[in-house]
């Protein structure tokens, strides 16, 4: 597993024709305690314009579901898993409480469902838009580069191409996982794969210019990490160089590799397991958001239908 470590060297050279031409824009004015508080900001913006979205859904939609775990792990790593708003988060309840002649199924039961969902679901917008005003208090005078002054949702650039970084060995993997991303909203050519035909890198192109010319534009980075991503030289050059050069990265792992495995090799704070259903709605969702996608999945049947058949198979090629 530690086996990237000996090719260090190899990889500090092969990414200095990368790593040149990056600039750092200056903020001496501004403290890095900011930054933080900043970045705060921003992740308490993506769950309240998450909100926005799910008036016309229900407690039980997969679209509810991620939001669920995306606000609630939001506030675990933004207070503690301990603190008050993880606990007045999860004190919240989405469908009718079952007692007395409130039954589950009953027509009473269904007739408060959609009332007790838009009450809770108000009540977090506003305790979030309480938290989020005391953060914007704290941090006062902000530069624009860091946080849209003028509006109430983060500032994102909308991708153009997504970059799926993995082990060429792993090609049938990548083949199911590009699916998934395809069932999204993406095409042919929003996705960039080089161990794919039509997808990667033309014969005769130099690959790490090809590598900074697509990094250098408006991208996500998915990594599929597996042993054979970290004991591919090629693999860790390209984590270094889209580390770098890339506005957007999520690891993605894939067993039998867990997170404890790369601990201190990549950070995994956005990272999920490619088996995760529920990570794999968010993402869905993220997607949709940032390369504009009005016919991505809606979450229904359909979708966790073909979700789940995809997953079958890559569960097959893991166990294999």
């Amino acid at each position: 597993m530690r086996k990237w470590l000996r090719h260090e060297q190899e990889l500090v050279v092969s990414l200095k024709p990368l790593l040149s031409p990056v600039e750092t824009p200056a903020l001496s004015d501004f403290t890095q305690e900011n930054m933080v508080i900043a970045q705060k900001i921003n992740k308490l913006l993506v769950v309240l314009e998450r909100a926005e979205q799910l008036e016309n859904t229900t407690a039980t939609s997969s679209e509810f579901k991620a939001w669920w775990e995306l606000t609630t792990r939001t506030l675990e790593q933004l207070y503690g898993a301990d603190s008050r708003p993880v606990q007045h988060f999860a004190g919240l309840h989405f469908l009718p409480v079952t007692a007395g002649r409130m039954v589950k199924g009953s027509s009473a039961y269904q007739e408060e469902k959609p009332k007790v969902f838009k009450k809770s679901l108000s009540t977090a917008v506003m305790v979030f838009t309480d938290y989020l005003r005391e953060l914007q208090d704290e941090l006062g005078s902000t530069p624009s580069s860091i946080i849209h002054r003028s509006t109430t949702r983060p500032l994102h650039t909308m991708l153009k191409r997504l970059f799926v970084s993995h082990a060429t060995k792993d090609r049938a993997l990548v083949e199911e996982f590009v699916e998934l991303l395809e069932m999204m909203g993406l095409t042919k050519d929003h996705i960039f794969c080089s161990s794919m035909p039509g997808y990667g890198i033309p014969l005769g192109e130099n690959f790490l210019e090809r590598l900074k010319q697509e990094l250098s534009g408006e991208v996500m980075v998915l990594f599929l990490l597996t042993p054979n991503f970290f004991d591919s030289k090629i693999c860790l050059c390209e984590m270094g160089a889209t580390w770098v050069l890339s506005q957007s990265h999520v690891p993605v792992v894939v067993p039998p590799l867990e997170y404890k495995d790369i601990q201190g090799v990549i950070p995994l704070t956005q990272g999920f397991k490619v088996n995760d259903k529920l990570k794999l709605n968010e993402l869905a969702i993220q997607v949709a958001e940032r390369f504009g996608i009005a016919s991505g999945p809606r979450h229904d049947d359909q979708w966790e239908r073909k979700r789940d058949k995809v997953l079958a198979r890559i569960h097959a090629l893991i166990q294999a």
